[in-house]
């Protein structure tokens, strides 16, 4: 902790800059400048600087208003955005005031006599020009000219953008262009029927029209009474049984002929010369309804009115501005109302720019000092006035609350925070009143809570070696445990995504659990090799996971198959939050980073800086806010308005509180929650005004209408809900009860559909801060569960074959929707065939699906168990027959004891290495010399479920170390080497097994020394930890110069370091253009007798783009797709399909790969299309050695040795 004194400093910092405007024309004393909320008046001569800017505040802009002094006129204009120079001076640019283009002097068609169209879905191509005011003609037909086309009539015809017409049914429509106020028309007649009556009227017409196909005297007469007979009508496109088609206040038959009013107007446009004033007013005013020059809006226009009628500004300390949107309605002397916000005769003066000012946007008024100001609205003579309050805030704390424990992450949901502590559990606080905030409840998790997140009524609760608790929190007076699920590894950190839980299980990597039976989590898939995962979020389909290290991308597009993409180096990170498009990181002393994650092959760190020392990270309304222990107690945040440019902007400070050290946060609309020790605190970063009136916008997500859900069974839905201040909450209703009310996004809640009903109606209200709200409406089918199985009787009937009357078709003791949910057959009591019912392995912890039988055995140790003069620096390595199950190992996994005047426990790291076939146990000092020791493994199951049986091994300890170091022997590219191939995976090979606690991507990496950055990719090391290989993420660069550095920082087992090293290469100048090559798959084409057990492989001769993968399939006789989870290697060149469930007995397959494609982007060249048939069942026998050329133990072998094994 750094002292006070200097943690104030940085508390009160402020860099003062200036920004100035040269002198141009257009500006002088009549006008006055705002930045933020600051305001000065130009000079004279049009010039104008304005000091003591803080250039903290990302992107901003200048406005400008100025008023004509002869005719009382005010005229605004804007910047472009731009950032404020530090302790210099910012030239902000030019100002755009709101300057159109003259509008056309008329727009004309190409031809203006009636078009005939004689058949359904006939096409006509309009062409239009426009005059300018210089009389010059240019061509404006396509939407780029900013032309607007209508149509009267879409049951008569269709018109695109860009002018084409189709003919839709029979009769007359009148096709509409505007560009600017000018406006044009053509008719159109459509033709496609017979005319039984020879009236001139298509049969059709008359049918859709109330007459008589047979009578031709009806085209004669007046259906309507507006003075026209139907045959009239149908040429004119009107309504024969309406008077006023276009609804003006004018009847059809007075429009076409200068009738009682002296006007000829057109009966289909309500608006006949698009000046604003109906045909039926402008007659009333005495105005001309067919002349766009001759519009009497003095007369016409009784009153002005703006919504909303008076205004509160709140200008928020961390925003550059702050405004809001003036919509302006006109009352006409009909009582009908027109639109005038953006009309060339509305003006807008403020009482006082100081306060209130323009921008470029007619109607849009920004706030500016505090104060009081009159916003006058005029047009014609007609003025309304709006009082506009400004008001500041800046950000502050609020209050603190203290809590049993030790607080390390919170979630918000309501007026409820949940507190995870370390050693007080789960925590529930009512912040309903901010300012006094009070425990509602505490309950005591499984083990110490690390994170938690909450969605609807559950919270997901990370803790520790327990993994995950699912609690029920209903009522957060009295929260019930649901459910745990183990994890592998120590639950550290979570996220929530459309009912799956992802955890962050540190040396077990990430564990996606599907959560949707919050009773019955299951585990789905497991992310691991990968080091120490601290940190894990989603977006859509991108997780993004951190170990302390690196940023790691991942595609979850396939729940169960996540594949590796990209990856980052970083260092130091604590936490990350991603909204899809980038990654924001909690790098503690070096502060937050930002990584542009769009292309998510290519990570590209684009910002960060070190101003404070972060733990958490979270983010909202174009800010991320951090947790922090730099300064004496404050929440920095960070300006994220330009992803590619962000810029730390301040911090809140709660120094009042106390100085406590911060680790998680949780953020809504207005308030930050934050723990440190034992505290919470509530700081509230933005005050929020929302009187415009406007109502939020709402969709719902999933499930999309008449979608099929089934009763009983869980699923979540979702929603985006939008609004142009915070979207205060959405509530989700089912059949008009509410469900749910979620107040932070994204918006989404378990539903589950009870009843009898055939149909259900899903909504979603989303209502702002204003209490305006909208609402979003969907309706689903109910598919009965009639055995209340889980799966809806349809499923069962056409999908699965079971019975919808019997919970357990099989009778095995699991019913079908379980049975479904974990991978086995609900119609065959022993799904893997290996002689136990399913229920009998669920219940003993095996897989129903893995035929394996044969329980894990250990094949070797290091020491051999009965050596003797060990080192007393020795680590402990056990390999194991198969890999082991990472759920199954844990610090009591092995242990290893001393015999030295009693037994005792020597203390360690224990770690699953090697493919998961290996157990290296390291101890954290000194084994004591002459000392036997014993070697106990218990517990460790292999990946099919099967206990070891215990074992134990001893060896008896020396007094000496090992103190030779380890060394490169050899490498790949060698030492210099020149025209490397592209696609190069750059290997060291080392003199001895290393310590793989000691390899990570700053103790060996792979540098370009042109632009002197690491290249990105992944390390590998060998199962016998005597060899590295380098990835890359994407391929090396032409004719560039590499170098691959290993560092001090590598250790062997005995914790000698290894000499750093560095092997130089340049890479040729050749692109790789060589489409990628499989090399190898693990069945051939027409083969029999495959296993139902097989595990297909499909070996690369290079490595292979990841996201490629997803062409291969497997596909069933009848041509459906078979449920796979894909892997990839960790050198990408080797891609694994395991079947969810065994195939079925003696049934044919077929394997198909297709345009998978290298790093390069160059795609196999024809798909490859392998037939194959199962064997009657699965292959539970281990393969053995059956022989080999050259015996254990031989000398003297020629070099150039060939090695048979069979």
């Amino acid at each position: 902790m750094l002292t006070q004194l200097i943690i104030r400093s940085l508390l009160t910092f402020a860099v003062l800059s200036v920004i100035s405007f040269n002198a141009i024309s257009q500006l002088n004393e009549n006008c006055i400048v705002n930045v933020l909320n600051r305001t000065i008046q130009v000079s004279a001569d049009g010039g104008w600087s304005l000091p003591n800017i803080p250039s903290n505040q990302g992107n901003i802009r200048a406005r400008v208003t100025c008023i004509d002094p002869a005719t009382g006129v005010t005229s605004s204009g804007q910047t472009d955005f731009f950032r404020i120079s530090e302790n210099g001076i910012t030239y902000v640019g030019d100002f755009h005031f709101d300057v159109t283009n003259p509008p056309p002097k008329s727009i004309d068609f190409a031809n203006t006599t009636p078009v005939l169209l004689n058949s359904m879905g006939a096409d006509f191509q309009l062409i239009l020009t426009a005059t300018l005011s210089d009389d010059s003609t240019v061509d404006v037909t396509n939407a780029t000219s900013g032309i607007n086309y209508s149509v009267t009539s879409s049951a008569v015809a269709t018109v695109s953008s860009n002018g084409l017409v189709t003919a839709t049914g029979n009769g007359t429509a009148l096709i509409i262009a505007r560009l600017d106020g000018a406006l044009t028309s053509r008719v159109f007649m459509v033709t496609t029927a017979g005319d039984l009556d020879g009236d001139g009227l298509p049969d059709e017409y008359e049918t859709q029209n109330g007459l008589n196909p047979n009578d031709p005297i009806d085209a004669l007469e007046d259906q309507d009474k507006d003075g026209l007979s139907t045959i009239a009508e149908f040429n004119l496109g009107t309504n024969p049984n309406v008077a006023d088609t276009d609804g003006d206040g004018i009847k059809d038959g007075e429009e076409v002929i200068a009738g009682t009013d002296g006007f000829i107007s057109n009966p289909l446009l309500a608006d006949t010369d698009g000046d604003g004033l109906s045909d039926g007013i402008e007659v009333l005013v005495g105005s001309d309804p067919d002349d766009i020059n001759d519009a009497n809006y003095t007369a016409a226009l009784v009153s002005l009115s703006s919504s909303p009628a008076n205004v509160v500004l709140t200008f928020n300390g961390i925003d550059n501005e702050v405004s809001t949107q003036l919509n302006i309605t006109g009352t006409l002397v009909d009582g009908s109302e027109l639109v005038l916000t953006s009309s060339a005769d509305t003006t807008y003066s403020s009482s006082d720019l100081t306060i209130v000012s323009f921008g470029a946007t007619p109607g849009e008024i920004f706030g500016g000092q505090e104060g009081s100001a009159v916003v006058t609205v005029e047009n014609n003579g007609r003025s309304t006035q709006v009082p506009v309050t400004v008001e500041t805030f800046e950000p502050k704390g609020i209050s603190s609350i203290t809590f049993s424990g030790t607080g390390v992450d919170t979630d918000v949901q309501g007026d409820y925070v949940y507190i995870a502590a370390s050693s007080g559990g789960l925590h529930i606080v009512d912040t309903n009143d901010k300012e006094n905030p009070t425990i509602a409840s505490s309950f005591n998790t499984t083990a110490g809570a690390l994170d938690v997140k909450v969605q609807g009524h559950t919270a997901y609760v990370a803790v520790g070696t327990a993994g995950l608790d699912l609690v029920d929190v209903s009522d957060p007076m009295l929260p019930v445990l649901l459910s745990n699920i183990d994890t592998g590894g120590s639950a550290v950190d979570l996220a929530i995504q459309n009912g799956y839980a992802f955890v962050a299980t540190q040396s077990s990597g990430v564990e996606i659990i599907d959560v949707n039976d919050a009773t019955k989590p299951i585990s789905t898939a497991l992310i691991e090799g990968i080091g120490s995962i601290v940190g894990v979020d989603v977006s859509s389909d991108r997780l993004v996971m951190a170990s302390s290290t690196t940023l790691y991308v991942y595609d979850i597009s396939d729940i169960n198959s996540p594949v590796r993409l990209g990856s980052i180096n970083i260092g130091n990170i604590r936490a990350v939050v991603t909204d899809g498009e980038y990654a924001y990181l909690a790098a503690y002393t070096s502060g937050y980073k930002v990584v542009n994650i769009t292309d998510p092959m290519v990570p590209v760190l684009v910002g960060g800086q070190a101003n404070f020392y972060p733990s958490d990270v979270e983010l909202t309304n174009g800010f991320a806010f951090f947790s922090d222990i730099l300064f004496v107690n404050a929440v920095p945040f960070v300006n994220l308005s330009d992803r590619e440019q962000p810029i730390y902007q301040g911090a809140i400070d709660i120094r009042q509180f106390g100085d406590r050290d911060a680790t998680g946060l949780s953020l809504d609309s207005s308030y930050v929650y934050s723990t440190g020790s034992n505290r919470l605190y509530i700081s509230q970063y933005r005050l929020i005004n929302d009187n415009q009136g406007i109502a939020p916008q709402v969709a719902i997500d999933y499930p999309l209408d008449n979608a099929l859900v089934v009763e009983g069974r869980r699923f979540i839905a979702r929603a985006t809900a939008t609004d142009d201040i915070a979207v205060r909450v959405v509530n989700f209703m089912l059949d008009g009860t509410l469900i749910f009310s979620d107040t932070t996004a994204p918006y989404e809640v378990p539903v589950t559909v009870t009843g009898a009903a055939d149909t259900v109606e899903l909504s979603a209200s989303a209502v702002d801060l204003g209490n305006n709200s909208s609402q979003a409406l969907v309706t689903l089918r109910v598919e009965p569960d009639t055995d209340g199985d889980g799966l809806g009787d349809g499923e069962e009937a056409d999908r699965y074959a079971t019975d919808p009357l019997l919970a357990d078709t099989d009778e095995d003791g699991l019913n079908d929707g379980e049975e479904v949910a974990i991978g086995s057959n609900p119609l065959v009591k022993d799904t893997d065939s290996d002689g136990i019912e399913d229920k009998a392995e669920v219940d003993a912890g095996t897989d129903p699906t893995n035929p394996d039988i044969t329980p894990p055995t250990v094949l070797t140790t290091d020491p051999v168990s009965g050596s003797e003069d060990i080192p007393e620096n020795t680590s402990v390595s056990v390999i194991f027959s198969e890999p082991l199950r990472s759920k199954s190992v844990n610090e009591r996994s092995l242990i290893l004891l001393a015999d030295s005047g009693g037994t005792f426990e020597i203390p360690g790291t224990l770690r699953l290495v090697s493919n998961n076939t290996e157990l290296l146990f390291t101890p954290d000092s000194l084994l004591p010399d002459f000392t036997t020791h014993t070697i106990q493994i218990s517990g460790v199951r292999d990946d099919a479920g099967n206990p070891i049986v215990d074992f134990e091994a001893s060896f008896k300890t020396g007094n000496f170390v090992d103190t030779l170091r380890p060394a490169v022997i050899d490498s790949n590219p060698v030492a210099n080497a020149t025209n490397v191939p592209l696609n190069s995976q750059p290997i060291a090979l080392l003199s001895e097994p290393i310590d793989p606690d000691t390899v990570s991507p700053t103790s060996f990496y792979v540098q370009d020394t042109l632009i002197n950055q690491r290249v990105d990719g992944v390390i590998i090391l060998a199962d016998d930890k005597s060899s590295l290989t380098f990835v890359p993420n994407t391929q090396l660069l032409v004719g560039r110069q590499y170098y691959m550095y290993l560092t001090s920082g590598i250790k062997d087992l005995f914790g000698n370091t290894l000499p750093a090293t560095v092997k130089y290469f340049t890479t040729g100048f050749t692109p790789d253009t060589q489409a990628p090559q499989i090399s190898h798959t693990t069945i051939f084409d027409e083969q029999d007798n495959v296993p139902t057990n097989v595990s297909l492989k499909v070996n690369f001769s290079e490595s292979i783009n990841p996201l490629s993968m997803q062409n291969i399939h497997l596909v069933d006789n009848l041509g459906d797709l078979v449920f796979v989870n894909r892997s990839l290697s960790s050198n990408r060149m080797t891609v694994t399909l395991q079947p969810g469930s065994p195939l079925q007995a003696n049934t044919r397959y077929q394997l198909q790969i297709d345009s998978i494609e290298d790093l390069a982007g160059n795609l196999t060249p024809s798909a490859i299309f392998l037939d194959f048939t199962s064997a009657g069942g699965a292959d539970t026998t281990a393969g053995t050695l059956i022989s080999r050329n050259i015996p254990n133990g031989a000398t003297n072998i020629p070099r150039d040795a060939v090695f048979e094994v069979t």
